[in-house]
This record gives C-alpha cells, structure tokens and sequence, in this order.
C-alpha cells in the first residue's frame, strides 16, 4: 500500500494528537510530582445527618456489652505513647506489608509483595497508599481530619488499638493482621462513658488520593491508560464506578450518597488494585450487608494539586446506655483486583472488577485465560490459546459464512441484472431476488451471521485483556515484557496491518463489492494499525494470532471447496 498525502496527514495527526495527550495529562495534574501530604487545616466534608429512622432491630444489629471487667484484660500492653517507631507499627504477612500511621488512624504505607511499581524485578513493591491512607472511625458531626490516637500494641502481637475520646463516647479500632493473605480485621467500638443514654450515629471513613493510571511509554508515543480510578459502593442494587478524575472537576464535593441502604462494600478502586471496606454480620463474623447510609466525596486541596477522596459508611445504633460497649466488625481489603483472589473474600469484591455489561462472557473468558495460564505458565501463550480456542468453536459458522458468500458472488450477473429489469419497480425487483435466492439455498445476511455473532465475544475479551491485573507486567517474550502495556515498538499493529491486508486478497474474491467499498477496505488495515499503537501489547496479540487464523481457515476453504473459481 502507498502512502498518499492523505495518510502522512493522518499519521502525523495522530502523533501531535498522542504527544498533546500527554502534555496536558502532566499539566493538568502537576501534583503526581509532589508528594506534599495534607494537613488538618483542610477539613473533610461532612458526611450527611443520617435519616431519622427507628433504631436497627437487635437481630441484626451488633450486640450491646457492657466492658469487660479489668480481671479479664489481656496481656499488659504497652504504655499509649506517640513514640512508637515505625518498625512498632510494621506489620507482614506472606503477601502484604502495613505500616500503621497513629495520625491519621490508618496507615502510612500498605506494600504488596507480589506486585512491582515496574516490570523491572528489582523494582519496588506497590504501595497502595497514594499520599496518607485516613481510616478513622466518627461520631455524627466530627469531620474527618489528621488527629492524635493513642496506641496500644503488646510485644509481638499481630494487632495494634488505637484509641481517643470524643462527646463521652470512647472511640477504639482494633486492627488484625493475617499471616498471609490481604485482608484485615478490623474491629470498631464505642462505649457511653457518661452519665446518660446517647442516640449512637457511627461512621467510618476511608480517604485517600487516587492519581491517574499510568502505562508504559513507547520509544516514540506516551501510553494510553486503559481504565481510572474510581470510588466504589456495592449495595443490594449493585455495584457502581464514580470516575475520580470526574469527580475532581466537578463542583459538587458529592459525588454519591445514598441514604438508607443495604450496603456491601465501600472504598477506594485503583483500578488494578483496591482499598476496601467490607461490613460484617456481628455474630457470624462473615461479611454481608449492614443496613445503614453511605457517601462519596471528594476534597480539592487547590492550588493545582487536585483531590483526594473519601469513602463513608454510616449505621443507626439507636440509644446507648451509660456504660455500654457496641463493637461493629469490619473486614478491610487492601490489594489486587484478580479473581481468583476477591472471589475467596467476597462475591461483593469480586463484583468490583468492572467487566462491563457483557461480564456474563467476560467472566467465562477470564476463566478459561487462567486455565491455559496454568497449563502453560506465560499470559502471552495463554492469549493465544484462548483466541485459537474462539476460532475453533466459530469455525462451522466460518464455513457456512464462506460458503454463503461464494453463492452470492455467482449470483452477481443474474442479480444485476433483474436489479436493471426492475429498476422502477422495487416491489417486483424484491420479490425476483428473493426468488432468486430461494432457488439456489442462499442468503445475503448468512455471510455476515459469523461476524455479528464475533463481535459480543471480541469486546467482552477486551474488556478482559484491558482489565485483569493478571496481564500486569505480565510478559510474552522478547521485546514485549508486559502485556498490560503498548507494544513499545509497534510491532505487533505493523504485523497485524500486513496480515489484514493479505487477509483482503485471499478473501476479496468471495466479496462481491463496488468501487467505494473496495477503497475503504483498502484503508482499513492502516487505520486499525493506527487504533492498536496505543492498545495493551496482549489486545494485540488476540487481534494479530485472530487474524492470521482466520488467513489460515480462508486458504482452507478456498482449497477444499475451490472458492476461488
């Protein structure tokens, strides 16, 4: 193919267009440079007054204790001091490292050992906490801000308290680290330290910044993050996706709220990975939904330093007496949003892998990439399975598609011809041509039945191949070591262009078509070579290992049914 004036303009555009991408993603977000951490001077909005409703059936709300009394103490734990040292407040696990922050009640680093900022294998771990991780848990009207926590931590234990007091209510949270895995128990409870029955309103809040994805850069063109962060509620109505970068723009500090709901899941979603809070049934310890209210908002730190964002669920306890301990459970999930880790947690986590509207294809392929993963240990060779699999499940529609096409092209002349007789009598002429292929067993629309019935599978597996954490960093060999990004040289899109356009010439005798419609085909292997640049290196490998299958069923049934004759 030449390359016209036409296509050096158009090529030329798309660069300026990739490079201005890239200028204005660093321009508009100038504080991903920065790591400058906010202050208590900045306050977060308020989550909204609860609804006045009775209080929470005893069934299924947590039960009402009096405190233990001092005999039954634990271990004596450490003295509450703001000394502790980081290490005190370090805790690890098989897969996950956490680092307890006691200003802002939550954490200063939350590190997965499985997973690598780059694709480099010196490079270091993911840290989940974007600037400073708040986890704090409120009583109606506190706003969310850095405060002073005192720390209980006995010697050796896999759990820290952090306690204060506020409106004679005393505030604990208890965090529980496992000895492998990404979730943490994490135990709130507040007790009526005064001299009279309180109307109880909870709240626990998570926030966070939550900056842009970024992919690898080719040699030439920035990458093009597939997907963003969002903030994320599960309830009895399903799961919902707030865009961060949306939400940052707009004027409004809520982004979503609902006011009485059964809810699942609240937190923070990176996209790949997640910050979750996951409400649990108080007797059985298993999570489930919690009727209660929540709230996503986000707070501008100005000056161009864009947002941060915080995640609130709130419950009705109703009246606690004088003296009285309710301890609410909650279980946290900090890490990667891979199915065959969320679905040992929760359905809920797993739903928060967003799949689209066709999950119900999505999640078989993602299945099956994993099955072909574990028999052949690389997600490039798994791909290519998973597309040889595709092909060879819709090969008896190829054939049909093929077969029917080779019909019609020999139709052509009588077709033209009772188009030319009829031409000022469309009834007539369609009652002819239907006759006409009535006769000789064919159909127009029979041709294309493959490709429609192609088309849910191909974007349901790309929603996949541009979503699964699995593909991150994950490489193929060579010059493409990680799966999740753009080829880095244009490979791929180069060769699936060649291969498109040899696929036009064994196919074009099959295809009856005019003048007009022979120039757009012409084109179409450079504009998808231009649409795959910056797509995920495995989106292309499907596209590429698709197409030059389907150049090998062609010449098959060129050959075997003489097609080209």
């Amino acid at each position: 193919m030449k390359f016209d004036r036409t296509s050096l303009v158009a090529t030329a555009i798309f660069i300026a267009f990739a490079f201005g991408y890239n200028h204005y993603m660093k321009t508009k977000y100038p504080h991903l440079n920065t790591t400058t951490e906010p202050t208590s001077s900045q306050p977060s909005p308020l989550l909204p007054k609860p609804p006045q409703s009775p209080p929470i059936p005893a069934a299924s709300s947590p039960a009402l204790q009096p405190p233990p009394p001092p005999a039954q103490a634990a271990k004596a734990p450490l003295p509450a001091s703001p000394r502790f040292s980081e290490e005190d407040l370090t805790f690890e696990s098989s897969t996950s490292r956490w680092v307890v922050d006691a200003r802002s009640g939550g954490f200063a680093k939350i590190e997965l050992k499985d997973y690598r900022t780059s694709a480099a294998e010196d490079a270091p771990w993911v840290n989940l906490v974007e600037e400073s991780l708040w986890l704090q848990p409120l009583l109606s009207g506190e706003i969310l801000h850095q405060r002073s926590w005192d720390v209980e931590k006995t010697p050796g234990s896999s759990s820290v308290t952090l306690k204060r007091t506020a409106q004679n209510i005393a505030i604990s949270q208890t965090f529980s680290f496992p000895d492998e895995g990404y979730a943490v128990d994490w135990r709130v409870r507040y007790r009526n330290l005064g001299d009279e029955t309180t109307e109880l309103h909870a709240i626990v809040a998570m926030e966070d910044a939550l900056l842009p994805l970024e992919q690898s850069a080719t040699f030439l063109l920035p990458g093009f993050p597939m997907g963003r962060p969002s903030l994320v509620a599960t309830t009895e109505k399903g799961t919902s996706h707030e865009d961060s970068e949306q939400i940052c723009e707009d004027e409004e500090a809520v982004a979503q709220s609902s006011p009485a709901s059964f809810v699942k899941l609240v937190g923070l979603d990176s996209f790949y990975f997640i910050k979750a809070i996951l409400p649990q049934e108080a007797e059985s310890s298993s999570a489930g939904a919690v009727r209660g209210y929540y709230s996503l908002q986000k707070r501008a730190l100005g000056a161009g330093r864009g947002c941060r964002f915080a995640a609130y669920l709130g419950q009705n306890f109703g009246f606690l007496p004088p003296g009285v301990e309710v301890e609410v459970p909650f279980t946290l999930f900090f890490g990667p949003k891979e199915y065959r880790i969320t679905r040992q947690y929760s359905d809920d986590l797993t739903e928060t892998i967003d799949l689209g509207w066709l999950s119900f294809l999505s999640l078989p392929l993602l299945y099956m990439l994993h099955l072909f993963f574990d028999f052949v240990g690389n997600y490039g060779l798994a791909i290519i399975l998973l597309t040889l699999m595709i092909k060879i499940l819709f090969y008896p529609l190829t054939k049909s598609s093929a077969l029917s096409m080779h019909k019609n092209r020999k139709l052509q002349p009588q077709i033209k011809e009772i188009r030319q007789r009829y031409s000022k009598d469309p009834r007539k002429q369609q009652q002819e041509l239907m006759a006409l292929m009535s006769r000789h067993g064919t159909n127009p629309f029979k041709g294309c039945l493959p490709i429609l019935l192609q088309m849910p599978v191909f974007f349901a597996l790309y929603r996949v191949l541009s979503t699964a954490v699995e593909l991150r960093h994950a490489p193929f060999f060579g010059w493409i070591q990680d799966l999740s990004a753009a080829d880095p040289y244009f490979i791929t899109p180069i060769l699936m262009a060649g291969f498109m356009m040899l696929q036009q010439k064994i196919s074009a005798p099959q295809i009856a078509m005019d003048e007009m419609q022979q120039k757009i085909i012409k084109w179409l292997p450079l504009i998808f070579a231009l649409m795959m640049i910056g797509f995920p290196a495995g989106m292309v490998l499907y596209m590429l290992v698709n197409t030059i299958t389907s150049i090998i069923q062609q010449y098959y049934l060129n050959r075997r049914f003489g097609l080209t004759k």
